[in-house]
């Protein structure tokens, strides 16, 4: 089996599989919140990736009848939700195209928390090269939600990543002295 390439869709809040925890979609892409699935409750996306689709099924459901395809973690097979392909109703038109994510199948979490467990996850040779990429994420959030760079939630948000981004350093920088520690004592 062939290498399988993930995309990510950047964003400050972002739904997960909850199996594996490879990156679906962000908050920017949610439309409603009102659907409900076979576990329960479950959300209507916009754009979703990182999912790979079965072949169109004919099902009548709560709002009427659609062709849909099941939808799957595209990493571990998981059954996420299904894709609206086409609706016979008008007024159930506005689906079409979309993705249903169960709220049972996905977890949603913090772009920032995550890479930061990223980065805690990694072994300590691939630390320097996280801190390359820590600069990237540095001006993340005056980039995302309404663009606005004085907004004061903006600057709330900016400054707490900063606060997290140092403590990340701060641990890698612990971890790599523990690390030198460690082989100068085999030596």
């Amino acid at each position: 089996m062939g290498k399988t390439f993930l995309q990510h869709p950047g964003g400050a809040r972002l739904y997960s599989c909850a199996k594996c925890d490879t990156v679906l979609t962000n908050k920017s892409q949610l439309i409603s919140m009102r659907f409900t699935g076979a576990t329960g409750r479950a959300f209507l996306f916009n754009k979703v990736v990182n999912i790979t689709f079965s072949e169109v099924q004919d099902r009548v459901m709560l709002t009427g009848r659609h062709m849909v395809r099941d939808v799957s973690c595209k990493k571990c097979d998981a059954k996420l939700g299904w894709m609206y392909e086409f609706a016979v109703e008008e007024s159930q038109r506005y689906k079409e195209g979309r993705v249903i994510l169960e709220r049972a199948l996905v977890s949603e979490a913090d772009a920032t928390r995550k890479v930061l467990e990223e980065i805690l996850n990694i072994g300590a040779a691939g630390r320097l090269d996280v801190m390359k990429e820590l600069k990237m994420y540095a001006g993340f959030y005056t980039k995302t939600g309404s663009g606005r760079k004085n907004d004061k939630r903006v600057k709330q948000a900016n400054a707490r990543a900063q606060m997290k981004f140092k403590e990340a350093r701060q641990k890698i920088q612990q971890a790599k002295l523990a690390e030198e520690a460690r082989s100068k004592a085999r030596k």
